[in-house]
């Protein structure tokens, strides 16, 4: 048995008890919803892939979204675009890589999201939908914010504390923690638009960094065993845990938790300073190894794809937009990146729904990220190849470069003809001097039009 498959063993372990409870088969035919689903995406920023009970975390009990792993498909390859957060919101907001418009980096920016390409909520509302987003935008430029691409309704984020100039904080001028109050507004709009098609984003702060802003109910609630900084980390991860559970709750109590497509990832690995773990895979976020882009990744949709179910090809957050819009009947643009993995996880097609995933981070000039995954293969494109089957060795020790020429010549080629189809970096391209776009400030519901909708 390999380093993988004794990984996956412990985390069937750890999970079994869940499992059973789920049902195991999909529902077909007449049992099948005749509508069609809402559509709930959350991306958790900073989400280390060992730190989620359902993906073998053992110390910081995620119960809401182990039910949602429980009820759905754990996709154990699923990937994020970038090791920082700005190119990964920006390629699942638009089901492009965001080189294409030469985003690179949080510091590597490029270009706005090209105006003649819906965003995923612009697709959506076009197809019906009402769209709301609740948490962090932070792609686009001074002139795009979500309001202004697609979204019609967005959860206003109040003033916070002060803090050090450009640090982000949880905590609103009252003391509030956001993220509790997060919870809060999903349930509200869920509550409100119940009779209706939705879609939701939630893009909330958390886990990221200052994970000490989190108030000492929740750390009470963290193992005795758990020691700082992964203690704050969990207690973050548990206020996390709760929102997505009032989430949940508020789809049951609205009768819409079996028809209701729910896409659960990170936007990039765990920060390893603040005790993030991002095990069986090497590194972390804002790192060149595979745990800064390899994320928990579940997909869950109650009577259309199996319960309990783990799936092992290559999918990606590029994905997200294409499954979506196939689910919603949405007409948007057939220029994607991603696929529809829908007949993957329900096992209508079998194998990856990539031949290959790729990646370029800029940020750092002098120790740039080019990297390709085919299959177990992972290509690091530095000042030498670096060739690592993650298969056998998640954890990046053993360089097969040397050992396996024409594995490396053949996925070099594959990078290069991706990367040759890319608009050219812009160098040092640091855009918005200016703050990006959002929402006005206070507390509330920002709309993009003057008439706010009626329940």
């Amino acid at each position: 048995m390999n380093s993988v498959e004794r990984v996956h063993t412990a985390l069937k372990l750890v999970t079994l008890t869940a499992l059973l409870l789920g049902p195991l088969a999909v529902l077909q035919g007449a049992d099948a919803p005749k509508q069609k689903p809402n559509i709930v995406v959350m991306l958790i920023d900073d989400l280390g892939y060992g730190d989620v009970g359902a993906f073998g975390c053992p110390d910081i009990p995620t119960p809401h979204i182990d039910t949602l792993a429980r009820d759905g498909v754990r996709c154990l390859n699923g990937y994020t675009l970038c090791p920082v957060c700005s190119p990964s919101r920006a390629g699942l907001t638009t089901g492009l890589y965001p080189q294409r418009f030469r985003v690179n980096g949080n510091l590597n920016r490029g270009e706005p999201i090209p105006a003649d390409h819906a965003t995923l909520a612009e697709c959506l509302r076009d197809a019906g939908y009402v769209t709301g987003m609740v948490g962090r935008w932070d792609l686009g430029d001074a002139k795009q914010g979500p309001l202004d691409r697609g979204f019609r309704e967005v959860a206003k984020r109040p003033p916070g504390k002060p803090r050090v100039a450009g640090s982000p904080t949880y905590l609103g001028q009252d003391g509030t923690y956001w993220t509790e109050i997060q919870g809060g507004e999903l349930a509200d709009f869920i509550e409100r638009h119940q009779q209706e098609r939705f879609f939701l984003y939630f893009a909330p702060l958390a886990v990221h960094s200052p994970v000490e802003d989190v108030p000492a109910k929740y750390l009470e609630r963290v193992p005795a065993a758990v020691e700082k900084p992964r203690r704050f980390l969990a207690g973050t991860l548990i206020a996390l845990d709760d929102a997505i559970g009032k989430c949940l709750a508020q789809l049951r109590k609205s009768g819409l938790d079996n028809n209701t497509l729910i896409f659960l990832v990170g936007d990039n690995g765990g920060q390893t300073k603040d005790g993030a773990r991002n095990l069986p895979w090497r590194g972390g976020k804002a790192t060149n190894w595979d745990g800064a882009v390899h994320e928990p990744y579940i997909v869950r949709w109650t009577g259309m794809l199996p319960a309990g179910k783990e799936f092992t090809g290559l999918v990606s957050t590029l994905d997200i937009y294409a499954t979506a819009a196939v689910a919603a009947g949405a007409k948007c643009s057939a220029n994607l990146d991603g696929v529809d993995i829908l007949p993957f996880l329900r096992g209508q097609k079998s194998g990856d729904p990539h031949e290959a995933l790729f990646w370029r981070w800029l940020d750092f000039p002098k120790d740039p990220l080019r990297a390709v995954r085919s299959g177990p293969w992972r290509l690091l494109l530095g000042k030498t190849a670096q060739l690592y089957n993650l298969t056998n060795d998640p954890s990046e020790t053993k360089d097969l470069a040397t050992e396996n020429p024409e594995k490396v010549a053949a996925l070099k080629a594959m990078f290069n003809r991706w990367e040759q189809s890319l608009p050219s970096p812009i160098a040092n391209a640091k855009r918005n001097a200016k703050p990006q776009s959002g929402p006005p400030s206070g507390r509330g519901w920002a709309f993009a039009t003057k008439e706010r909708t009626k329940p």
